[in-house]
């Protein structure tokens, strides 16, 4: 048997970049077929088009005798954002005119950001949220869902066959005024060496140190660690550099570090020429000059570019 659900009455479809706005200024991003009242449903996916024209029956907002609030939520201290409400129809199999029950299991992850709210198609990396079974004519809505990504699974009851594209992907992140207000800060963490909030949604570079909040509100801070270890590959032979640095540490002395490690190696694996070695810093194709600190030349952030090349001696 093959399950779909069509989504109604809330938003429009969008691209998994995009988003349109659904119950209490959220948006719900990438469903894969939805309907705004009142207009013709569109689909961005046409992978599932012939699916979807074929076995979803359109759900009116609000619906008579859905059942809202019939899903057991996990995390009861979610605050109301959006609803949605969708209808499952089966193709195949022997389920017509059996009183089979639809399981459905909803699973979410933090929403991230780039350029956009993203969507997430990673099952493993999510938790449970909500669970319930009902008959496959009921409508079902998910209530009161917070800002993230979702998966919704669905699992026949009682009819000892087996769902076929039974997961269904979507996301609620903030309306577009929201977006507009909060500007790019949603994207990466632009790390410094002072503490700074990191907004909801926020992707956290490694290595930094991290304060959560005790008060309940999740509020995260974060910053550079005041020292912090840099690494350096220096060649073939003469391995690596690995050395703690400040923020106000000079790029001379990495260099200097680096050539020092470099002479060592060279007089040990007996390497003609390179216990003379000098270097220059580069990230990527930028050269970084002598005199600049860590914290101006930005090596923390950049630390994935940085590189060293051998100057003529």
């Amino acid at each position: 048997a093959t399950a779909c659900c069509c989504d109604a009455g809330t938003t429009s479809p969008v691209s998994e970049r995009g988003g349109s706005h659904g119950a209490h200024g959220r948006r719900i991003v990438g469903a894969s077929a939805v309907q705004r009242r009142g207009t013709t449903p569109r689909r961005k996916a046409p992978h599932n088009d012939r699916m979807l024209r074929n076995c979803c029956t359109w759900v009116p907002w609000p619906h008579t005798g859905s059942i809202s609030g019939s899903i057991s939520s996990r995390n009861s201290s979610a605050p109301p954002t959006s609803s949605l409400q969708m209808r499952y129809a089966v193709q195949g199999g022997s389920t017509q005119g059996r009183s089979v029950r639809l399981c459905l299991r909803l699973l979410r992850s933090p929403l991230r950001y780039y350029g956009g709210p993203l969507l997430s198609r990673d099952v493993d990396s999510m938790r449970p949220y909500a669970a319930g079974c009902f008959l496959l004519t009921q409508p079902v809505t998910l209530a009161n869902l917070s800002v993230g990504s979702y998966a919704l699974v669905a699992q026949l009851r009682d009819s000892g066959e087996t769902l076929s594209n039974a997961t269904s992907f979507f996301a609620v992140s903030p309306s577009l005024e929201d977006e507009t207000t909060r500007g790019d800060t949603a994207d990466d963490f632009a790390a410094s060496y002072e503490w700074q909030s990191v907004r909801e949604g926020q992707s956290v570079p490694s290595g930094l140190e991290v304060q959560l909040s005790l008060d309940g509100s999740h509020r995260r801070s974060a910053r550079i660690p005041p020292t912090w270890r840099l690494q350096l590959f220096l060649g073939e032979g003469l391995g690596f550099l690995r050395t703690d640095v400040l923020r106000d540490t000079r790029v001379r002395e990495v260099l200097a570090a680096a050539e020092a490690q470099a002479a060592a190696a060279a007089l040990r694996h007996h390497l003609d020429g390179a216990h003379k070695a000098c270097f220059s810093l580069f990230a990527g194709s930028d050269w970084l000059d002598a005199e600049s600190t860590v914290e101006s030349a930005q090596l923390f952030s950049r630390r994935g570019q940085l590189h060293v090349r051998r100057r003529p001696t």
